[in-house]
């Protein structure tokens, strides 16, 4: 099954063509603020490396949340219209657990993952897993911490991976405090 990818919830505005757990092209800008005009070319572009066009992918999945508002509505949007389109099926995806998914090649049985994205105003979204077998499980809900109480939680715990857009800032102010 091929699966077009699309996340626009962080900073990063990205677009993936999956078949069978591989990627097999991926497309992405860390420009701020261009989400809406990056788009449409970054669809085209991936699809073009790997030889596709819209009808040759299975279904589109889509990063929901938590992340930025008006990111989320440009990802949405395409997403929406290209399934209009194209008749095939959408699927939404949380962004922290996408985000957790990728560290499971990483882990070990009973290893705990964070999640954690930048929520803007000192804040950040995240959310705790842990894995148990080959995936990851929520030991969390969704959360929006303010950042000091998210780096105090993250020293609490003796052995935590941290991963996501907001992990090095949050890791730094942890040194800091120590």
């Amino acid at each position: 099954m091929r699966v077009l990818g699309i996340e626009t919830a962080t900073s990063i505005c990205s677009v993936a063509v999956a078949q069978a757990q591989e990627v097999l092209a991926e497309r992405w800008t860390g420009e701020q603020h261009v989400h809406s005009e990056k788009i449409v070319r970054l669809l085209m572009e991936v699809l073009a490396e790997v030889h596709l066009n819209l009808d040759d992918v299975d279904g589109i999945a889509i990063s929901i949340g938590p992340g930025s508002f008006t990111g989320l509505r440009i990802g949405l949007s395409a997403a929406k219209g290209l399934c209009h389109a194209s008749g095939k099926p959408l699927v939404a995806v949380p962004t922290l657990d996408a985000l957790v998914h990728r560290t499971i090649g990483v882990c070990h049985e009973g290893s705990v993952v964070c999640a954690v994205i930048d929520a803007k105003r000192d804040e950040v979204y995240c959310a705790w897993y842990e894995k148990r077998g080959r995936s990851m499980e929520k030991r969390s809900d969704y959360q929006v911490l303010l950042r000091d109480e998210f780096v105090k939680t993250l020293g609490s715990e003796p052995s935590v991976l941290v991963t996501g857009e907001d992990a090095e800032r949050s890791l730094e102010r942890l040194r800091v405090l120590r």
